[in-house]
């Protein structure tokens, strides 16, 4: 047998290798070799509040203006430390202690077991009133959170306000 002859067949041999190794590779065995499979963020508007409402000292935030002033909150927090966002279905709560209420910054960030949160605020009003004789402060702001699991992160603006919940 010739070479060129030899080189012919272990080139079509080869390519022949080839190609079944792509064809089995699909992308379901990829993925189901996997230890886990990635958890999209699916971040859901809070449908009852977790705090009381008259409660002071609190920030509830929102994509947006118009679903802030139609109560869709996305994040909701309180004076004790505690932040609820409901991500995938569930409320899921958070302990605020990394920056939290500092007035130069206005960020802050929070996490429990499965996520982290980053938020930065500007202020945009000094929105206080007097109910009763009594000052009740407030503050509207926009800015920013990111959300961050072991699979997934998202970054969206947000509008809120932080003072008493009405």
């Amino acid at each position: 047998m010739s070479n060129k002859v030899l080189i012919g067949i272990i080139i079509m041999l080869l390519a022949a290798v080839f190609s079944y190794r792509n064809s089995n590779n699909d992308k379901s065995i990829i993925i189901s070799d996997k230890k886990s499979i990635q958890e999209k963020l699916d971040l859901q508007i809070i449908d009852s509040l977790p705090i009381p409402k008259g409660t002071c000292t609190t920030c509830f935030f929102s994509i947006n203006e118009d679903d802030f002033n139609k109560s869709r909150y996305l994040w909701i927090d309180n004076s004790t430390g505690q932040g609820y966002m409901k991500i995938n279905g569930k409320l899921e709560e958070f302990e605020m202690n990394e920056g939290f209420a500092d007035d130069k910054s206005h960020s802050w960030s929070s996490k429990n077991n499965k996520y982290k949160i980053e938020m930065t605020l500007s202020e945009i009003s000094n929105n206080g009133n007097y109910f009763g004789g009594v000052y009740k402060p407030s503050q509207i702001f926009k800015g920013s959170i990111k959300i961050k699991s072991d699979d997934d992160s998202q970054y969206f603006e947000i509008y809120g306000e932080c003072g008493c919940l009405k």
